[in-house]
């Protein structure tokens, strides 16, 4: 039980204030798998916690779409901390992480998982 209340927690509204620190990596999976993000989402966990460098923050799931949400002061560490798991994932490839400098409307970057990290077009 205590699992699932990371996953089905209300999500902060992502803010400057937010505990984590004000940037975000956000990442965009196809489909609605519930398995597969719990899995993906323990690993991604381990890794942040593991750098030191933020947290995993939850998730929606809806749409045809599953969104998992990290915040840290720094989301480029935060990103360079997941991005291995990224990787090595078979689940996140074709994924789309935004990498955000600060609260919604702040510059980011895009990444396509699995395509040599070439920016989304």
């Amino acid at each position: 039980v205590k699992m699932f209340g990371k996953f089905f927690k209300p999500r902060p509204l992502p803010t400057s204030s937010h505990p984590a620190g004000g940037q975000a990596v956000l990442l965009y999976l196809e489909g609605e798998d519930f398995d597969r993000m719990v899995d993906l989402s323990d690993k991604l966990t381990e890794a942040i916690e593991s750098a030191n460098v933020g947290e995993f923050d939850g998730n929606e799931i809806g749409g045809g779409e599953t969104v998992l949400f990290m915040y840290g002061p720094d989301a480029e560490a935060l990103f360079q901390a997941v991005e291995p798991i990224l990787i090595r994932a078979e689940s996140a490839h074709s994924a789309r992480a935004v990498i955000r400098w600060g609260s919604p409307g702040s510059p980011q970057r895009e990444v396509v998982i699995g395509a040599k990290n070439q920016p989304a077009q």
